[in-house]
């Protein structure tokens, strides 16, 4: 028995006449009058004065078998697994609370618990095995007193089994909320307690057989003790004293043999009750393991359910888009038949642009040919003057010779025929050197055309630009080319009174014929290396309206390369492109494409401003590299002082982007605008900005932006986020959250198991000064939910404050934690 053990009267000690309890001897009385439903058997004991703990638990066990005295629930004699089960706080100083919720055992179904009216009535018979026995009755000289006797004792064993029956009845009660919880345990622990149940009845059939025996024993021993007594009726009042001394001493004998195998029986019980409890407590944590692993393997199914439904939506949506786009198709078809006039305007245009480029190979064609023909003939040449000089040494060694000879020979003619001969002979030996030098000196000049500087058409072309565009043009050197076609190379090229504008080189293309003729028609203006501003735009756009009403100047093709842009203290990646004229010749767009040939740009002249039309694929933003499209439209407007784009379309990371955004940088450079985030893929977002946080899920989020900064380079370290999020169907990797409300957050969870899943996780983003705020955090599943706020530093350091409940069957925990560690290593306490 344990010394915990706390017992209370029955009423039938309560409502028992004094005479009856009178009966029970004084040691009886004394440890009856301090049961009273608070002291354990400790405090009994100490109480009791001169009785020891084996005699005052048999005395207690014959009063309890009596029906005088019955066991109340004590916590601290309950297993150790039922000890947690209740509702605590923690004090200020303590890390983390648990809270649980008692289920009222009423709101219970046990229709499906296993009990029934055949279990009842299994019970019923175990509660009858420990009624007392007649033989233990106090044995009476008097025959018909024992009589008398012998029926208040049977009409008291009646009452005492209807409370028994009542005991039995609550101990069903007991059992099947018992029984509840062991059938969520599963089959097995049906099982085990059926197994334990049937050894239970067992011991109690073997214990009411040895009880029967020894009733029937005692039944004979009285008969016999009855005899005598009557043989001896005459005998003295010592005589029966002593008869009854005998009597009480064997019935003490055969209540203490019945202690005893009571008291083993109990110590068998109790062994039996904490092997029980104590796998009991097993079971209860694997179930807890199991129904964890359960669940997650559930949310991991509901997630490849969910990924199926969203592959087969996006199917769906890709064939609605497919048919959208056939519908279009033919749409666009019919309008284009409708324009098809105007579009045989602009093939022709076209065509004469495939001439234009045509003829342009053919040039690059032609010109790499010019030069191998030059280097030829230049090294031609070199051989050419070297053999020449041979030959002209030597004709110089024979004319010497025959000048000689004719100075003798001239002596001789002074004499003889006139001087008109003499004369003609003589010119025509000195034009012989001229004609040998003169191809010469042509193919070297053709092959030096194109190096020579031609200063004498530096001014010509100077005063014939300034008059066309507006704005003064200065030219620093001027060059010829005759292959493939004539050109002209315009290097060193300045516009504007301050000379901001800066042209790397400008090509010519046209017919020698323009060099006289007073209105100059360039078939082709090859601009190159050129860096522009965006306060520059609306200038370029003047130039070119000013030439389409110049008399002296006509251009009728415009071709750009390596067009660049600088924004503040950012140079973007160069442009080559081309200039659509109107056919009056004024600017009509132009369309920009960087190397890489996946930006381009379109840039259409709009009262003043340019409107602007971006579209890219595979691209990533200047300022945020980490930030790559996979496709992106864009359609806005750029001033002198402002770009501000109010449609963005795009597609990254597995989902979709639309924001609005303006750049302003009339004063401090500033950048603001809005967005919405929808179906990102966060492995791949977290990955593309190299994040230690290890997330699944699919993120849709609103927010804005804005930004003010002295560089355009420092935009994205001075920005300012403001965003309301939504991962939906995710798993957070490095942390438990379950685990930690169930068995406490110092408590390592098995292998594998070190990861949250949620249904959504819902909250608010605050980005400033490199730090990440996250406000009114909430995640969900269908049985967890969890709360709080966390905060990231610069230095990848993680605080803040979680607060987490878990609902399992009837079971609710609660817990609080304070986060702290980093990104990679989050902690909870």
């Amino acid at each position: 028995m344990d010394l915990n053990t706390v017992f209370s009267k029955t009423a039938k000690a309560s409502r028992a006449p004094l005479p009856w309890v009178g009966g029970l001897s004084p040691q009886f009385k004394q440890v009856l009058s301090l049961v009273d439903g608070k002291q354990s058997v400790e405090e009994i004991l100490r109480q009791s004065g001169k009785l020891v703990k084996s005699e005052l638990q048999k005395i207690l066990l014959k009063l309890e078998d009596d029906g005088y005295i019955q066991r109340t629930s004590n916590k601290a004699a309950e297993p150790e697994w039922l000890n947690d089960v209740g509702s605590y706080s923690i004090n200020a100083n303590n890390n983390y609370n648990i809270a649980v919720e008692e289920i009222d055992a009423a709101e219970l179904n046990f229709d499906d618990s296993g009990f029934s009216a055949e279990s009842t009535a299994e019970i019923k018979p175990a509660a009858e095995k420990n009624e007392p026995s007649e033989a233990e009755a106090a044995v009476a000289p008097d025959v018909e007193r024992r009589a008398q006797e012998v029926r208040a004792i049977k009409a008291k064993r009646e009452a005492e089994r209807k409370l028994q029956a009542e005991a039995a009845e609550k101990a069903r009660l007991e059992a099947a909320e018992q029984a509840k919880r062991i059938a969520e345990a599963g089959a097995k622990a049906r099982q085990e307690v059926e197994r334990v149940e049937r050894e239970k009845t067992e011991a109690a059939a073997k214990l009411k057989a040895e009880a029967e025996h020894k009733a029937k024993i005692a039944a004979e021993e009285q008969a016999r003790f009855e005899a005598e007594r009557k043989a001896q009726e005459a005998a003295a009042e010592k005589a029966r004293l002593e008869v009854e001394r005998i009597e009480r001493e064997k019935a003490e004998a055969i209540a203490k043999a019945k202690a005893e195998a009571e008291e083993q029986a109990r110590l068998e019980a109790e062994r039996k009750a904490q092997a029980e409890a104590a796998e009991k407590a097993r079971l209860e944590a694997e179930r807890i393991a199991r129904e964890e692993a359960e669940e997650q393997a559930r949310l991991e199914a509901e997630r490849i359910e969910r990924e199926k439904a969203e592959a087969i939506a996006r199917d769906k949506a890709e064939e609605y888009a497919r048919l959208q786009a056939e519908i279009e198709l033919k749409a666009r078809a019919e309008a284009e038949e409708l324009a098809r006039i105007a579009a045989e305007r602009k093939a022709q245009a076209e065509a004469a642009e495939q001439e234009l480029r045509e003829a342009e190979r053919l040039a690059r064609e032609e010109e790499k040919a010019r030069r191998e023909a030059e280097e030829a003939a230049q090294a031609e040449a070199r051989k050419a003057a070297r053999e020449e000089a041979k030959r002209l040494a030597k004709e110089e060694k024979e004319a010497k010779a025959k000048l000689k000879a004719a100075e003798k020979a001239r002596a001789r003619e002074m004499r003889g025929p006139g001087i008109l001969t003499k004369l003609h002979v003589k010119s025509l030996k000195s034009l012989k050197p001229l004609l040998i030098f003169a191809p010469v000196a042509v193919i070297v000049m053709v092959g030096l055309l194109h190096v020579v500087n031609l200063t004498i058409l530096i001014d010509p072309v100077e005063k014939l630009a300034t008059e066309s565009i507006g704005e003064p043009v200065n030219v620093q050197e001027v060059h010829a080319s005759l292959f493939p076609q004539p050109r002209l190379i315009l290097t060193g090229v300045t516009v504007g009174g301050t000379e901001d504008v800066r042209i790397g080189a400008v090509n010519i293309v046209s017919d020698v014929s323009m060099l006289f003729k007073d209105a100059k028609v360039l078939k082709l203006l090859e601009i190159s290396t050129v860096t522009l501003a965006p306060a520059d735009f609306g200038r370029q756009a003047q130039w070119v309206n000013a030439v389409a009403k110049s008399d002296k100047l006509k251009v009728e093709h415009i071709t750009l390369k390596k067009i660049s842009f600088r924004f503040s203290a950012l140079e973007l990646e160069p442009f080559d492109g081309k200039v659509e004229l109107a056919p009056s010749g004024e600017l009509s767009n132009v369309e920009l494409v960087n190397a890489g040939r996946n930006l381009t740009l379109m840039l259409t002249p709009q009262n003043g401003s340019c409107v602007v039309t971006v579209t890219a694929s595979n691209w990533q933003l200047p300022l945020l590299t980490q930030l790559e499209f996979d496709e992106l439209t864009a359609k806005g407007v750029i001033s002198q002082s402002q770009a501000s784009f109010n449609q963005i379309e795009a597609k990254a990371f597995g989902g979709t982007i639309k924001a609005q955004g303006a750049i302003d940088w009339a004063g401090d450079l500033s950048a603001s605008g809005n967005f919405e985030l929808n179906k990102i893929r966060l492995p791949r977002l977290l990955a593309a900005f190299s994040s230690k946080v290890s997330m699944d899920g699919s993120l849709n989020a609103t927010g804005s932006f804005a930004s003010r900064a002295g560089q355009a380079v420092d935009l994205v370290d001075a920005g300012e986020v403001n965003a309301n999020f939504e991962v939906a169907g995710g798993k957070l990797n490095g942390l438990a959250l379950s685990h930690a409300v169930m068995a406490g957050p110092a408590s390592k969870p098995v292998q594998g198991t070190d990861f949250t899943r949620f249904d959504t996780l819902t909250g608010n983003l605050q980005f400033k000064g490199g730090q990440y705020h996250y406000r009114q955090l909430e995640l969900r599943t269908e049985q967890l939910r969890a709360r709080g706020q966390i905060d990231i530093e610069p230095s990848h350091i993680v605080s803040g404050k979680l607060s987490a409940e878990v609902i399992s069957g009837s079971r609710r925990r609660q817990a609080g934690f304070n986060v702290s560690g980093e990104v990679a290593d989050v902690k909870l306490q």
